[in-house]
């Protein structure tokens, strides 16, 4: 099946996106930006993505890497399951008042709080345009910001460590049949956030990995499935 097939068969499955630059950011990640694209790859939709082009203007997507490292690193996902990779998925731990958001295949990240599903649809404003500009005026769909100066309000970012699927394994029976990955903080995020001591910031600074667990979708897939998380006690979550 050709790429150009393909996009028609997304278009024709998501026609209420009728808006020219809704369809373009739902399906066509064109990097028209500078900067660090987390915010906007991290909020991908819940609609196939077929392309990532002008990667050029945009730092690695993955921390530690070159630009060539993390587009390989970007295709372990891909080859487990293409249909899914980058879609966002939200959820919340009650007990620790924290809300998720999987971009799965690519990060995770973790706001302290209550954040409704909307607002974490939306965006973070981590980037700027072509011509360095980034209020918010200058892109052509919402975006959300958080003061850059204090990394305590920042969100904390989990980048994919490992992927693996469907799992096997008869001594994890609550995992068997499903799709495993694996996501770490890494070192700048460790050093950014050190200096929190907030209350609230000693759990996830404790946290170094969290593990996603969820089912394999069939390739002729509509929207992404829910998935769940397993606390570990050795600083894995």
């Amino acid at each position: 099946m050709s790429r150009s097939f393909k996009g028609e068969v997304c278009l024709l499955g998501y026609a209420e996106s009728y808006k020219a630059e809704e369809l373009s950011y739902n399906y066509f990640v064109q990097m028209d930006i500078k900067g660090d694209a987390f915010g906007i790859l991290a909020a991908h939709p819940v609609t196939p993505i077929l392309s990532i082009h002008h990667l050029d203007s945009i730092s690695p997507i993955f921390p530690h890497m070159n630009q060539v490292q993390s587009l390989q690193k970007l295709t372990e996902a891909m080859k487990v399951e293409s249909g899914s990779v980058m879609q966002q998925s939200i959820c919340y731990d009650e007990q620790l008042k924290w809300s998720f958001s999987v971009s799965w295949g690519y990060v995770v990240h973790v706001h302290y709080g209550f954040l409704k599903p909307h607002e974490m649809e939306v965006a973070i404003r981590t980037f700027q345009t072509l011509q360095r500009k980034s209020d918010a005026s200058a892109f052509p769909f919402k975006l959300r910001s958080y003061n850059s100066k204090d990394h305590c309000t920042h969100p904390t970012r989990y980048y994919m460590e490992s992927m693996q699927g469907p799992l096997n394994n008869s001594n994890s029976n609550s995992s068997q049949g499903l799709l495993e990955s694996v996501y770490f903080k890494g070192h700048y995020e460790r050093r950014a956030k050190a200096n929190c001591h907030q209350p609230f910031m000693e759990v996830i600074n404790s946290v170094n990995r969290i593990r996603v667990v969820k089912e394999s979708i069939p390739e002729d897939w509509y929207q992404v499935i829910n998935f769940y998380t397993q606390f570990h006690p050795s600083k894995s979550f």
